[in-house]
């Protein structure tokens, strides 16, 4: 019975949360002429049922 209720919590939990984050990653040149190299991803894992 125990592990009914694990599994029951592992789902319960996994419905009612999300990860997000972000990359950024830049480059500086000794050459300014070249700008500003950077680049910024973001992402975002939801874990909710969407109906």
């Amino acid at each position: 019975m125990a592990f009914v209720f694990f599994i029951f919590a592992i789902f319960a939990f996994s419905t009612c949360g999300s990860y997000s984050g972000m990359f950024k990653l830049s480059v500086e040149c000794e050459n300014p002429s070249y700008g500003d190299l950077g680049i910024e991803v973001e992402f975002e894992y939801p874990f909710r049922y969407v109906t």
